[in-house]
């Protein structure tokens, strides 16, 4: 893999891309599963752009608003202690959005919960950038991994079996693409790894 590849892999499944990415997935995909299939499609493509909104365009503003103002050296965040306020805005940001869709419709608690676990990754690598570099990358997209993983065998759901796969594919990319790119040691990649998995594994439990 070349380092030009190695960026647009990482620029493509950003971390805040993929509550995006998993929520299209299951909206037209399994929408009963997160039950939203009375919803229409101009409804859920609306749904996907507040997802979109608050967990991604809102935290890459501040981000820039930051890197303007001299508070973090680079966009791409790429010390540890620069991820905290970066991090806690975008926690900030999902959260809310999770608390709107909870409150604004029982159909929506699902897409509520899901939104709810990525605030908790994000928190649970916050809080682990305290003391040690995790990546980000990393814990995305294995909670995307383990969410379609755990759906697909809680309620064997044929339908999941190609964007499972597809997201097995994804998560091996990721993590050659963080490698070369020198973003992050092979441990710091499982540890992000292990930690999206054990979170969306369990939180998927419950939907």
């Amino acid at each position: 893999m070349s380092s030009r590849a190695a960026k647009i892999i990482s620029y493509l499944f950003f971390p805040g891309l993929l509550p995006t990415y998993l929520l299209a997935v299951l909206y037209f995909t399994v929408p009963y599963l997160v039950s939203i299939e009375a919803y229409g499609v101009q409804s859920r493509l609306l749904l996907l752009f507040f997802v979109l909104l608050y967990t991604f365009i809102f935290p890459a503003v501040m981000i820039f608003w930051l890197y303007k103002r001299g508070r973090i050296q680079s966009i791409t965040l790429d010390e540890p202690k620069e991820r905290r306020i970066p991090y806690l805005i975008t926690a900030i940001s999902s959260g809310f959005l999770a608390y709107f869709f909870a409150q604004k419709s029982s159909m929506l608690y699902p897409s509520a919960l899901l939104i709810g676990m990525i605030v908790l990754v994000i928190v649970i690598v916050t809080l682990i950038n305290f003391r040690w570099k995790i990546s980000a990358h990393a814990a995305g997209i294995g909670g995307v991994l383990g969410a379609f993983f755990m759906l697909k065998v809680r309620y064997d759901e044929s339908l999941l079996t190609y964007p499972f796969y597809a997201a097995l594919i994804i998560a091996g990319l990721v993590l050659s693409a963080r490698l070369k790119l020198n973003a992050h040691s092979p441990l710091q990649l499982i540890a992000g790894l292990a930690t999206g998995l054990v979170v969306s594994v369990i939180g998927s439990l419950y939907i």
